[in-house]
């Protein structure tokens, strides 16, 4: 996570490295789920409902990190997708 955020720039590759990231944590956790094999809305959807609170303030940041992986112009900030990652990671109790 380190790594992301020093590295944090407004391009489709970084959303990538960061969905690979919670995907990893999302397989190791939820590994029934297989998250891994999930894309678009329903990775989102996984990553929501593993959020104990405020799912619907998360939802527009969560929709724009997933996108942003594909987006020839992303439209996530990275400070966001960096902020919502560490509060999902801080979330998930393995």
């Amino acid at each position: 996570m380190a790594s992301l955020e020093r590295s944090a720039v407004k391009e489709p590759q970084w959303f990538t490295q960061l969905n690979a990231l919670l995907k990893r944590v999302a397989r190791e956790r939820y590994p029934d789920e297989n998250p891994e094999a999930q894309s678009g809305e329903q990775w989102t959807a996984c990553l929501l409902r593993h959020l104990p609170d405020s799912r619907m303030v998360q939802q527009p940041i969560v929709n724009a990190l997933v996108n942003s992986a594909w987006q020839p112009q992303p439209t996530a900030e990275p400070a966001q997708a960096i902020k919502f990652a560490h509060t999902w990671l801080e979330a998930q109790k393995c």
